[in-house]
């Protein structure tokens, strides 16, 4: 048109920023003494047309997806769709804050169908590495354990009304 014209034209694009949808399921088995032992986790990532970073980000799921509480087995699936959707944007952290929010929301569901405060059962249940060398260690667990458990008793969210 400008060519045409011989006027100066402008060329207005609104540029589309979406999100890929994740459906994640989780599904756990507690034994006799209502332990969990073990976790399966399916997870689809609709990423649009054209898919960009899949492996990166199906990596990065993966990662906020593997639990830090005691487990026998765990099972995780992640794999990417293509849709008519527009193509997924991506601006933060590629699924990992998505994976750890869905894991952690599993087992406060867990812990409150066994009738147990979600911050108990964390602390009843989280992995204790004897790995030397497996992380690096930015502070003494034990330490941060009594600074957890004291907060948790004095905060008292658990208390019945």
């Amino acid at each position: 048109a400008a060519k045409k014209t011989d006027c100066v034209c402008e060329l207005v694009v609104t540029p589309v920023s979406w999100q890929p949808e994740i459906k994640i399921n989780i599904s756990s088995v507690q034994n006799k003494t209502k332990n969990c032992c073990a976790m399966k986790v399916d997870a689809t990532v609709d990423m649009g047309a054209f898919p960009i970073l899949e492996e990166e980000y199906l990596k990065s799921l993966t990662a906020g997806l593997i639990p830090v509480y005691k487990l026998n087995a765990v099972e995780i699936n992640t794999r990417v769709i293509r849709s008519q959707n527009p193509t997924a944007c991506f601006y933060s952290d590629l699924g990992y804050s998505i994976g750890l929010a869905a894991i952690e929301n599993h087992f406060n569901k867990v812990a409150k169908k066994l009738d147990i405060h979600p911050t108990m059962w964390r602390q009843q249940n989280i992995f204790k590495s004897t790995m030397s060398g497996y992380a690096r260690k930015s502070a003494q667990f034990s330490a941060l354990k009594r600074t957890f458990e004291d907060c948790t008793e004095k905060s008292r969210f658990d208390r019945n009304s």
